[in-house]
């Protein structure tokens, strides 16, 4: 289930000169250090040679299979790992990860937008909804340089492949010792059980930790009182509504009333309360949560 990495190998004894093995190879140098760097492409993946080391950037699954959209499982990524060091000649195995992409794309009934619409708030990331067809989720620290995000998309119009293709992600770049604790994270344990199985985990719990919203009908049979009614009704709509403009809507209730952190938990939860008192559209929900719950099984 890897996608694009960023490696660093740094430059030590027995190195070989890789310039030679990379396609469209071009050299710059620099005029005030006199560096010299070589970038090109081995496959899909950017290759540039320092001084200092070889980084390596791209998506290890279309590098092993010739696209992304086919899942690459743990054995995948190993055997991607091993295709790179064999044309590089040099182990890749200890090169530092830099950046990690995590996911797989599921073929799904309806369009990917139908499902977007359904995906609502979750607690400490920006929802953000951007245009054709995507929708992120990012941490909001602006304090240091790492990158926490989920993105969703339609990976058919992406990949420029037929059918409902819907792709589910998260992405880390910056302190990932820290970020996925893994200290010292390098790439052949990217593909050892215990550190593949904690990223399955948390891409699975982050999936389940999203509120969900729906599209459905009044729930008559939970419908007692007039109020019963009344919280349906906005369960109802609120459900039917844009996630982004509740959410908006909620923030503007939070900085201009004054209302406490348990107050506003409160407004949470009769917001959520309300929505069970609707007849959820399951089977979007149900298909998804499905996929994503038996991603990795591979």
């Amino acid at each position: 289930m890897y996608d694009k990495v960023r490696l660093w190998l740094p430059r030590r004894r027995g190195l070989p000169n890789i310039a030679p093995l990379l396609d469209a190879a071009t050299e710059a140098v620099n005029r005030t250090t006199g560096e010299v760097r070589v970038s090109g492409r081995l496959g899909n993946l950017r290759v540039e040679e320092k001084p200092s080391g070889v980084v390596v950037e791209g998506s290890l699954g279309k590098y092993l299979n010739g696209d992304n959209i086919r899942p690459l499982t743990r054995h995948g990524a190993a055997e991607a790992v091993e295709k790179l060091s064999d044309a590089l000649g040099v182990d890749i195995g200890p090169a530092r990860v830099l950046a990690v992409e995590f996911g797989r794309t599921y073929e799904m009934s309806r369009p990917p937008a139908e499902y977007l619409a359904l995906l609502g708030r979750l607690p400490r990331m920006d929802r953000i909804a951007a245009a054709c067809g995507t929708l992120y989720y990012r941490a909001g620290s602006t304090t240091d340089k790492t990158r926490r995000e989920l993105a969703f998309y339609d990976k058919g119009a992406e990949a420029g492949a037929s059918g409902n293709l819907l792709r589910y992600e998260m992405k880390f770049a910056g302190r990932l010792s820290e970020q996925l604790h893994a200290p010292g994270l390098n790439a052949a344990m990217l593909t050892e059980p215990p550190f593949y199985g904690y990223m399955v985990e948390r891409y699975k719990k982050y999936y389940e930790m999203i509120e969900k919203t729906t599209r459905g009908a009044l729930n008559m049979d939970a419908i007692r009182t007039p109020t019963d009614a009344f919280n349906a009704l906005a369960g109802l709509l609120i459900g039917r509504a844009d996630p982004s403009e509740v959410a908006a809507l909620v923030e503007e209730i939070k900085a201009g009333s004054g209302f406490d952190r348990l107050q506003m938990s409160r407004l949470r939860k009769r917001i959520n309360d309300s929505q069970r008192l609707a007849a959820p559209s399951a089977s979007g929900v149900e298909e998804l949560g499905e996929k994503v719950r038996a991603a990795g099984e591979e």
